[in-house]
């Protein structure tokens, strides 16, 4: 028994060791230093931004924008969901396997 408990003390030991914080203490934090005689690039020209359009969120819930990706039916056409999307009519996919 004497061995078992010696064992566990010396694991026990270990993983306190392994778990502890270091004994240097916490990182410098001090930050690099900058280069302070490099001249900015000028900008190309002005710039304009765009506004911001909300786009809605991509997903398969209900009014979620359907991800995009092509299928082949049972004919050999192929669709996509932004054809079903563009019809203006509610899309229900349905997918079924057999395996």
């Amino acid at each position: 028994m004497s061995r078992l408990s010696a064992f566990l003390f010396a694991a026990l030991m270990v993983g306190a060791i392994a778990c502890g914080g270091s004994a240097t203490g916490p990182a410098s934090a001090t930050s690099p230093a900058i280069n302070t005689g490099a001249t900015p690039t000028p900008a190309a020209g002005p710039t304009t931004d765009a506004p911001l359009v909300a786009q809605p969120k991509l997903g398969t819930n209900v009014g979620e924008t359907l991800p995009p990706f092509e299928f082949a039916l049972f004919d050999g056409s192929v669709r996509s969901t932004a054809q079903l999307a563009s019809q203006g009519r509610p899309v229900f996919l349905f997918f079924f396997a057999t395996w």
